[in-house]
């Protein structure tokens, strides 16, 4: 039998692949099924999941029993399979799909690092991209940024590895398999899927001369885009003749941003600096070694497709997330370079990356227990209203119809309507006991335009994320009950 030191001297990168995949799992899996903590629509998804697995409908995603025209279900296959699988639904299975594809990226980090710089370097760049806050968060989330992450990344190291010579037959595989992970990206979020691996291939190819070649591989590219994207559109195409796929390409998230997130041309600066934390406190030292060696192709690319989000007007801080394994990358250049130099680098590297990480196991399984023992707001917000209505129609508004739809696993008696004097129509028009689920400010707006002799009986209220204050109402319609102030 092969001695231990002997088998991690002959194959480092299994060794090292083996810590980070244990790692990343503790980081991203651990806890992951917790309730403590509701992000942003992140039970949206969940709902869609749970409905896919309900419905037996694996091609065309749904809402509330009507069709999802936001995102393609590419995500939500894996959770969907996990669900039926356990029998269960819970938001371990529709976080799953994501915090596995954080774990994949890592990975995919340091293969790139192994390709383009060194073992050490790529050892640093995937443990700095674990450290990375918007990295961790977004890992743990039922949303579908991190697999456009992935799937960029993907593309990108099987770009570099059929680029870099020698050629060889393998070259054509790579590039297939980098327009199949474009096609995944494409899926996900759009067009970002193929022009961020673009991007990145230019930058390579700018700073090692010796790569670009003629590549008629390309057209392999392209035909494994195609092929991946046919997959998924040709049988939804026949299933309804397109008209699914054109409100796909037609929906509103596909402009030139939403309505309330335009924002000016430098925004992204301010949290780009905050969520690749810690490592925009080595910056100076980045500086230094661009002076030394010239520009690092993998902060060039990043800084490309910073440009490109900066040029679109709606801006979100996870529209960040595929731009960090790249500058995970390029700042652990700098480090690993200046760390036998200056012991304030490799002191702060040596503390800082574990210190971050560990923050994060303490925070999702320890600090949010004790933070919220009820759990998320919305989620005791739902118990509770759920506990008093037993199953009498509920009026939703804001979106809280989904976390309802959620913990209820169901939505037959739930009624979602857009804001305004649709809500008091709605509730005219029930028969028997109904109740309101809504925010108080806009329910004072609804109790005005309730018909004579119809009033709203608040129950209980529950603080939700940002102003809103999530209220259970009574409806009524005896005379004289008074209207709330």
């Amino acid at each position: 039998m092969q001695p231990l030191h002997e088998y991690v001297k002959r194959s480092p990168w299994q060794i090292d692949l083996l810590g980070l995949a244990l790692l990343s799992g503790v980081v991203l899996f651990l806890g992951l099924g917790q309730n403590y903590h509701w992000a942003s629509r992140e039970i949206r998804h969940a709902e869609i999941i749970r409905e896919m697995v309900a419905s037996g409908d694996y091609l065309l995603p749904r809402r509330m029993g009507k069709l999802y025209f936001d995102k393609p279900p590419v995500f939500h296959w894996i959770g969907a399979v996990l669900m039926k699988i356990r029998g269960e639904p819970t938001l371990f299975d529709a976080r799953f799909p994501l915090a596995l594809a954080g774990l994949c990226g890592v990975l995919a980090t340091y293969v790139l690092g192994r390709v383009l710089l060194d073992r050490r370097t790529a050892l640093v760049g995937a443990l700095s991209l674990l450290a990375m806050p918007n990295y961790v968060i977004m890992g743990r989330q039922a949303r579908p940024d991190m697999v456009l992450a992935l799937a960029v990344l993907i593309a990108s190291v099987c770009l570099v590895l059929g680029m870099q010579p020698p050629a060889s037959r393998r070259r054509t595989l790579w590039f297939f398999c980098a327009g199949i992970a474009s096609g995944v990206g494409v899926l996900t979020k759009g067009p970002y899927g193929v022009l961020f691996p673009l991007l990145f291939a230019a930058t390579i190819m700018w700073q090692r001369r010796e790569w670009k070649r003629p590549t008629p591989e390309w057209i392999l590219f392209l035909s494994g885009m195609i092929l991946l994207l046919a997959v998924w559109a040709v049988p939804t195409w026949l299933r309804d003749g397109g008209g699914y796929l054109e409100s796909i390409l037609t929906q509103h998230d596909l402009t030139t941003g939403a309505e309330g997130h335009r924002r000016n041309f430098f925004w992204y600066l301010g949290p780009l600096a905050l969520t690749a934390l810690p490592l925009t406190l080595f910056f100076p030292w980045v500086v230094k070694r661009w002076k030394e060696n010239g520009f690092s192709p993998l902060l060039a690319a990043a800084a490309v497709m910073l440009l490109v989000l900066s040029c679109v007007p709606g801006k979100r801080n996870h529209y960040l997330l595929p731009l960090f394994p790249f500058i995970a990358l390029g700042i652990a250049d700098a480090i690993v370079a200046f760390s036998h130099r200056s012991n304030l680098v490799r002191r702060g590297a040596l503390i800082l990356i574990p210190l971050f990480m560990l923050g994060y196991v303490v925070y999702y399984n320890l600090a949010l227990p004790w933070l919220n023992p009820g759990g998320d707001p919305e989620y005791r917000f739902a118990l509770e209203t759920l506990r008093r209505a037993q199953g009498e129609k509920i009026v939703c508004q804001g979106g809280i119809d989904e976390e309802l739809a959620w913990v209820q696993r169901g939505f037959s008696n739930l009624y979602s309507e857009p804001d305004g004097p649709e809500l008091a129509t709605r509730l005219a028009a029930l028969d028997g006991n109904a109740y309101m689920a809504a925010d108080k400010k806009q329910a004072r707006t609804v109790a005005k335009q309730l018909p004579s002799g119809a009033a709203l009986v608040e129950l209980f209220s529950v603080n939700g994320p940002g102003d809103k204050i999530w209220t259970l109402y009574l409806f009524e319609r005896t005379a004289n009950v008074s209207r709330p102030p």
